[in-house]
């Protein structure tokens, strides 16, 4: 239940799931249209279909759905990244699955989903431990101590390599999961 894509985007092979839905639809497909050298045939067959021809249907499809914002095959990527973190798969999954040789460039196709870093508990919350208030030192840079750590005036707490606060700031506020969901 694997499709295996050869020469893909960045020139890579990779394997993609099947779902037992798109596989009746390929099946489908292909008992009608009879496709002899290449799935999806370009203009010509002996040719397959072309970015253009590609990038050609994903535009007449957003016209067909009234969508406003714009269909690109890249765009369908990126949607397809994120469906996958919000159905629970793992970032190192995605990676392969898009053919991303940095988790890096994984990372950025993935900044859009918070609602899956918002929906996720901390370990601390389950805790039942009592345990002393954390007290924080004060740091001996002066400078990090007028308020430039990510806690504010003299939290002190910061990366002394880089100089930047340790913990990175949400650029999107979480809401509360719905009563609902």
């Amino acid at each position: 239940m694997v499709i295996r894509i050869e020469q893909g985007k960045g020139q890579k092979d990779r394997y993609v799931m099947l779902s037992p839905k798109l596989l009746e639809i390929l099946r489908d497909y292909w008992k009608m249209r009879r496709p002899k050298e290449w799935l999806f045939p370009g203009d010509r067959a002996d040719q397959p279909i072309t970015r253009s021809a590609v990038g050609q249907a994903c535009a007449k499809a957003q016209d067909l759905s009234g969508l406003s914002k714009p269909v690109t095959p890249h765009s369908l990527r990126h949607t397809f990244a994120v469906h996958l973190l919000e159905a629970g798969a793992d970032v190192r999954t995605i990676q392969l699955l898009l053919g991303h040789r940095s988790l890096a460039t994984t990372a950025q196709y993935l900044r859009i989903a918070t609602n899956k870093v918002c929906a996720t508990s901390s370990p601390s919350s389950s805790c039942r431990a009592r345990r002393p208030p954390c007290r924080l030192l004060p740091s001996r840079n002066t400078s990090e101590r007028r308020g430039s750590g990510p806690l504010g005036a003299g939290s002190g707490i910061s990366s002394a390599a880089t100089a930047k606060p340790i913990v990175p700031s949400m650029t999107r506020r979480c809401r509360p999961p719905s009563a609902a969901s």
